[in-house]
């Protein structure tokens, strides 16, 4: 069996502009300035809680883990309540998953965004009908290594799944076309 992985954010879906929006709304209620869209293209990459550390260093502040929790649980409401307000799929990628799906690819996402906010975006940008896995990535401190853990919804129910892989180099991942 063929399995094809995608990452989601910049690669299935544009989701910049909700990302930004959220952050903005997160850094201007905490009474710092908003960050302009090609600052913020930059800090993307690491997961909600370093793109709000990297919005903090930008707005001059210095933070600690108690500055950046009340933030993230903000940013993450915030963002669950307005997750596609401008999220879409790039051009073309709905008739890939579909081209994929007929020529006997089993399709999957790996992504470091959290779950409960992956599987309504996939559900609200009617993508999740084309994937037979959703996966959490978790990237270790000082490790090479990528742990990823798949939910899978069989039409049995849902199972867990652990999957290993070696990374032999860490990167960062923009979230552009």
């Amino acid at each position: 069996m063929s399995v094809l992985v995608f990452d989601l954010d910049g690669t299935l879906v544009s989701s910049m502009e909700d990302l930004v929006a959220t952050l903005n709304v997160v850094m201007t209620s905490a009474g710092h300035s908003a960050i302009p869209q090609d600052n913020v293209a930059n800090m993307v990459g690491l997961g909600a809680k370093v793109l709000i550390q990297r919005g903090l260093e930008f707005n001059g502040i210095s933070w600690t883990d108690e500055t950046v929790a009340p933030l993230y649980v903000h940013f993450l409401e915030h963002y669950a309540a307005n997750i596609a307000v401008h999220t879409k799929p790039f051009d073309g990628v709905v008739a890939a998953l579909e081209n994929f799906r007929k020529d006997g690819w089993k399709l999957a996402v790996c992504t470091n965004k959290a779950e409960r906010l992956t599987h309504p975006l996939l559900a609200t940008l009617d993508l999740a009908r084309h994937f037979d896995a959703v996966s959490r990535r978790y990237v270790f401190r000082g490790q090479a290594a990528c742990r990823t853990r798949a939910w899978c919804h069989p039409p049995g129910g849902w199972r867990n799944r652990r999957f290993h892989h070696d990374r032999r180099q860490r990167h960062r991942h923009r979230c552009r076309p």
